[in-house]
């Protein structure tokens, strides 16, 4: 847990801190807190930098638990569930080469393109893409064509093993708090199987939910429930130290997160977040063990539409991943809503970027 400063830089908070952050016992200093909020509570100037100082959008609630209890569509990071169901196949890997037509038709819903809506960067004359391009330059069309391939259940059934819940079935960690309360997928793909694997329709997530899926891949497979670490403390220490042990389950083999921590490697050498500053401890690493990233774009409203004056966020700009720290791996995920779509992935640029210097800082 951190602590947001007047400056923007981010410090750590001490265990009695973090205690009082999670109790909620801090009324006095709601900044102590910020990470949870928009805003520190009533500072209507600062809620109001936010939407760009446009006077008439309505400005976001301050004091929102959007880190674990946002809902947000996720766009293209789902990507990452539809890859990892795939490696769950025997025989499966990163450099498979599937299918990317220019356009996926599908009856019932708009056909699918890429962007510029060509073929993707990395597209053979055979008109196929290796699973780790498709990721790297987020390929719409190869993601949609592999969920026609996969299936919804098998997709769905990933998705919950990774933390995420249902309309009727509720994230099933036995213990600890309810965070996958706010992350959905629906049981079924009425809604249109190509829309769901690229993020859209119904699936939402928090941002503790996609941190939660990366940390899984770094983990080697292994899911953990989220959980705030607090200020325990081991008897005669002053150092904090967690109180129980998270309940873990095994979602990929080692081999199959090892394939997807390959495909992910990618992003950030020559694909969509290829425009990342990675810290200098970071960029000395070898091309694909830098970090692992997917972006993603979930638009707020469908293409055409001409939103409320008063509405401020018309997309929800993504960037999730982890890297690895002397303190070992560190997952994240930035959720960011936007007016304007460049604008927004520049700032969940900078964001990302603030917080892997003090993340990778703070952990030699």
């Amino acid at each position: 847990m951190g602590e947001r400063r007047a400056d923007g830089s981010i410090r750590d908070l001490t265990p009695d801190e973090a205690d009082a952050c999670r109790d909620d016992r801090v009324p006095d200093d709601p900044q102590r807190c910020w990470r949870w909020l928009a805003g520190p509570a009533g500072d209507t100037a600062e809620l109001r930098r936010y939407v760009g100082d446009d006077p008439d959008a309505t400005v976001p609630a301050a004091g929102v638990d959007r880190a674990t209890a946002g809902r947000y569509g996720v766009g293209s990071t789902f990507k990452v569930v539809v890859a990892a169901t795939y490696l769950r196949r025997p025989g499966t890997g990163a450099e498979d080469r599937i299918p990317a037509p220019q356009q996926v038709d599908r009856p019932g819903t708009a056909p699918v393109r890429n962007a510029g809506r060509g073929a993707c960067a990395g597209t053979g004359d055979d008109g196929r893409i290796s699973l780790r391009t498709a990721l790297a330059v987020s390929c719409n069309t190869a993601f949609a064509a592999l969920a026609a391939e996969l299936g919804w259940p098998a997709i769905r059934d990933t998705a919950v093993d990774l933390g995420f819940g249902t309309p009727t079935r509720a994230a099933d960690w036995r213990s600890g708090p309810d965070f996958g309360a706010a992350s959905l997928v629906p049981d079924d793909d009425a809604s249109g199987l190509a829309n769901l694997a690229l993020g859209g329709g119904t699936v939402q997530a928090s941002p503790l939910q996609m941190a939660s899926v990366m940390a899984t891949v770094a983990a080697d497979g292994t899911a953990s429930a989220p959980g705030i670490v607090g200020g325990a403390r081991a008897s005669g220490t002053s150092g904090p130290s967690v109180a129980t042990e998270p309940e873990r389950r095994r979602v990929l083999t080692p081999e199959q997160a090892g394939e997807l921590r390959r495909a992910l490697g990618a992003t950030v050498e020559s694909g969509t977040a290829s425009r990342l500053r990675l810290p200098a401890a970071l960029r000395d690493r070898p091309a694909g063990e830098r970090a692992w990233v997917k972006t993603g774009t979930h638009e707020l409203f469908p293409p055409g539409t001409d939103p409320p004056r008063e509405v401020f966020a018309r997309q929800v700009a993504w960037i999730t991943g982890f890297v690895q720290t002397g303190g070992g791996p560190v997952a994240f995920a930035v959720a960011l809503e936007t007016r304007d779509e460049a604008a927004g992935a520049a700032r969940a640029r900078a964001i990302t970027e603030a917080l892997l210097d003090a993340v990778v800082e703070g952990r030699r």
